[in-house]
């Protein structure tokens, strides 16, 4: 009797369609057998069975087993990879949708437009005194610090006039800043600072959407909130109808 894993490799000389089925049994292009190759591979065992010793029922019906799960498989991994490709087409469209608008995201820096004020957002994991935003200039220099005394533990936002701590306007810009107070217990509290800006452009490559957000790169799991821009030059790009 000849088997399912003699046909691939030791098929008859004579007969088109056992040649056939041996090349594609094999993978014409060197892949896995598919389901349409194992029932061919089927299907030849079959026509080429010893007379003498024919293919058992029970062999015959373990076989088909075997064709029923790889069948099934197959269905599986298709459903996937729509799956997959349908939840990627989703994150393009929604990337798509934050163009021009505003957007909050976990991030150390806040865009200031000059004339204007900005919102700073941080999140205390606990409620802390003292507490300080240390605003820095693009050239790492301090420029601001800004005392919020008590505050409890959650999320909070601090506006910035946009000026120095001598009282002079600054320029347009990115600034960096950090948070940070005392619980009672004397002991040092970091927030969790947030940034915000204007998506300006989206990207793509195979790990996801990206937005623009004043030169730098957000994935898109990374914003928590999102609204219109603002519509007075006056105002600076960061969120402040959302903090």
């Amino acid at each position: 009797m000849v088997t399912t894993s003699e046909i691939q490799t030791t098929m008859p000389a004579s007969g088109a369609g056992a040649r056939t089925s041996a090349k594609t049994g094999a993978g014409a292009n060197g892949m896995v057998l598919g389901k349409d190759d194992f029932m061919k591979l089927l299907v030849t065992q079959m026509e080429n069975q010893d007379p003498l010793n024919p293919l058992k029922d029970t062999e015959f019906i373990a076989q088909l087993a075997q064709f029923s799960s790889l069948e099934q498989l197959y269905g599986i991994n298709e459903g996937i990879q729509a799956l997959v490709g349908a939840q990627r087409n989703a994150e393009r469209s929604a990337a798509v949708s934050f163009l021009g608008k505003q957007v909050r995201f976990s991030g150390d820096t806040v865009t200031h437009a000059a004339g204007g004020s900005s919102s700073i957002g941080y999140s205390l994991p606990t409620s802390a005194q003292q507490v300080t935003v240390q605003i820095y200039g693009p050239d790492g220099r301090p420029v601001r610090k800004i005392d919020e005394g008590i505050r409890p533990a959650g999320s909070h936002r601090v506006t910035w006039d946009g000026r120095n701590d001598a009282g002079t306007a600054v320029s347009a810009g990115e600034y960096r800043y950090t948070v940070g107070g005392m619980d009672a217990g004397g002991k040092s509290v970091t927030a969790t600072t947030e940034s915000a800006g204007i998506v300006t452009a989206v990207e793509y490559d195979e790990s996801g959407a990206y937005l623009s957000v004043g030169g730098r790169k957000i994935p898109l799991g990374q914003v928590t909130e999102a609204a219109p821009a603002p519509e007075t030059s006056g105002e600076s790009a960061n969120l402040s109808s959302l903090f």
